[in-house]
């Protein structure tokens, strides 16, 4: 995280501390092969079969579980 916070400063962007909600938000957190969730998979599977972002988010909207998001990518 030390390097991504020299980076950002290097940019203009000076943050006094940084943490994982940073990277959760900007969407760089657990999605590299080293990550053990699957979830960032499933969700662009389920947000590339859907017609629309609108579309998507009304699918996703009520999924409260692990296993509701497994049901609805058909696992």
């Amino acid at each position: 995280m030390e390097q991504m916070k020299e980076y950002l400063a290097q940019n203009g962007y000076y943050i006094r501390k940084l943490n994982q909600a940073y990277f959760a938000f900007h969407g760089t957190y657990s999605d590299t092969p080293g990550s053990v969730s699957p979830i960032g998979g499933y969700l662009a599977e389920l947000r590339q079969g859907s017609p629309s972002l609108g579309d998507f988010i009304k699918r996703v909207s009520d999924v409260s579980s692990y296993e509701e998001l497994l049901k609805m990518i058909g696992q």
